[in-house]
């Protein structure tokens, strides 16, 4: 059981989710296109990999950004930073993401400030700017990448996060968090690289190809990244990892900017790690969804006529009619089925019509009215022995039920 807050107190390798950071600053820094080629053929690049072996031959860097290759990302940040890694770096403070964020909840001490590498650093090599590319090398807290893609989804203005905007003595407000709430006056990048890697993330879940195709959403869109970075026992990898997804919705106008990271997720099929696509993304996914659909403001309204089938008839005849008549105003309906009768306690009469009842409702109409019941099935009534509005002989009746 963890005793700290994930979110802010632990610094973690990002891992593929840090991506987006690779490219904001290769589009930032030089003039290349999406477009551009990459060779991954083989699948391996010094001393990375990706997770298809053979690697996915020669590809466009948008390619190489949704499948996730890690030879591809690692390749292209090389060709362009090799000669000026802190370049980098100053690219990674310019997103924020080298920033201490200033949280409302207590970070404990030495945890405050993510950790990358520069060329001053002792532990710096020439492993670590192909490794930084990654997402690995690194230590931030996931609150830290939470806010670098809110960013993105904010039209590339970032915001300072905070979970409380006032505190109040009754109606009194002490503090307002908001008026010293760092936001920034001009975007962490130009549009021309924004629009980029919104198109980017869109399509790591609308192409193909994307690692996080299996949760596109036929009724809003998403866009984000996966993610799986392995952990470290000290200073040692082990062979379990974190998987993860960050992501915002709807990609039309974003309302919320979550992100999902799980320890250790295991594939209750093979019992191997489960990854962020597979493991992360379907989570992601369950929550958006829950979310979107307690949030009307993001519903799209459809228009066409309404459709006066037999079927929608024979459901509301099964009303009762003062709801039948107030729902049908309420939709602009018309409707000729008349809906259950309501029957007075004694009444010995005509016939109900009890198409529709269930059948604890026919029988208390029924037996009110003295009435022998037998049926057979289960569920609704479909059909019953005597007429609606005859009035009988004999007061047996038998009830069809489906």
């Amino acid at each position: 059981m963890d005793d700290q807050n994930f979110a802010v107190n632990f610094r973690i390798a990002p891992g593929s989710t840090f991506k987006l950071a690779t490219m904001m600053a290769v589009f930032e820094e030089t003039n290349i296109s999406p477009n551009d080629l990459v060779n991954t053929t083989g699948g391996r690049y010094l001393h990375l990999h990706d997770s298809n072996n053979s690697g996915y031959g020669v590809i466009s860097i948008h390619d190489a950004f949704i499948r996730s290759s890690n030879v591809g990302m690692a390749k292209v940040l090389v060709q362009h930073f090799a000669s000026k890694p802190d370049k980098f770096i100053d690219y990674l403070e310019q997103f924020h993401l080298a920033d201490k964020l200033g949280f409302q909840v207590e970070v404990s001490r030495g945890n405050e400030l993510p950790e990358f590498h520069r060329t001053t650093h002792r532990l710096y090599s020439k492993k670590t700017l192909p490794t930084m590319s990654i997402g690995e090398e690194m230590r931030l807290s996931a609150l830290q990448m939470l806010s670098f893609y809110n960013a993105v989804a904010n039209n590339g203005y970032w915001i300072q996060p905070i979970i409380v905007k006032t505190a109040k003595r009754g109606d009194l407000v002490e503090k307002d968090f908001t008026q010293t709430q760092r936001r920034d006056s001009k975007p962490i990048c130009s549009e021309k690289t924004l629009k980029i890697v919104q198109k980017m993330l869109t399509d790591v879940l609308e192409d193909a190809h994307g690692t996080a195709r299996s949760i596109r959403n036929p009724n809003y869109r998403i866009a984000g990244k996966t993610g799986t970075s392995k952990k470290f026992n000290g200073k040692l990898k082990t062979n379990n990892y974190y998987s993860s997804f960050i992501g915002y919705f709807p990609v039309e106008k974003p309302q919320y900017t979550i992100l999902v990271s799980l320890d250790e997720p295991h594939n209750p099929l093979t019992g191997q790690s489960a990854y962020g696509g597979t493991a992360a993304a379907p989570v992601f996914r369950e929550i958006a969804d829950k979310v979107h659909a307690l949030d009307l403001n993001m519903h799209r309204t459809l228009r066409g006529k309404a459709q006066h089938s037999s079927e929608w008839q024979d459901e509301l005849a099964s009303s009762h009619p003062q709801d039948l008549q107030s729902i049908a105003r309420s939709f602009n309906v018309k409707t000729s089925a008349s809906g259950w009768d309501e029957v007075p306690r004694g009444s010995t009469q005509r016939v109900p019509n009890l198409k529709g009842m269930s059948l604890r409702d026919a029988l208390y109409v029924l037996e009110n009215r003295g009435y022998k019941v037998l049926y057979t099935g289960r569920g609704h009534v479909t059909a019953q022995s005597l007429e609606p509005g005859t009035e009988p002989a004999e007061k047996s009746i038998t009830l069809e039920l489906h």
